[in-house]
């Protein structure tokens, strides 16, 4: 009896098991920066970047995710994330994912933006759900 006890106390507090790795998400910031989204967060230093996705709300179309892992680039306070290319069609819904990992400190980050282009591109990318 006791072993069923500690064991359903070790799984109620956390002790086991990998809950305690999950990342942090956070609301990154888009802005139309040209004809394409600009996606900010406040950066730390030694940030860097190790994989990015977007996806395509209305499910058309291509998605797109890169791995970063092995080049892990380092990211700049200020400076918009880089999207590589990808080319985001006007007045589509998107969801943009970043895993970013920090050089000085073992936590893990998830950045998500969900945003729409303007039909026309002008006027600032719609930012929110």
């Amino acid at each position: 009896m006791k072993i069923y006890l500690l064991a359903a106390l070790a799984l109620l507090t956390g002790c086991c098991g990998r809950s305690g790795n999950v990342p942090e998400t956070r609301q990154a910031v888009t802005v139309l920066q040209g004809n394409g989204p600009c996606i900010t967060y406040a950066a730390s230093p030694g940030d860097i970047l190790l994989s990015a996705e977007f996806i395509r709300e209305s499910g058309k179309g291509d998605n797109f995710y890169k791995s970063l892992i092995s080049s892990r680039p380092v990211i700049k306070k200020g400076e918009c994330l880089p999207v590589f290319g990808f080319h985001f069609e006007p007045a589509e819904q998107y969801n943009a994912y970043y895993l970013i990992s920090n050089l000085n400190h073992p936590r893990k980050l998830i950045l998500k933006s969900v945003f729409t282009l303007p039909g026309d591109h002008s006027g600032p990318a719609g930012v929110g759900p």
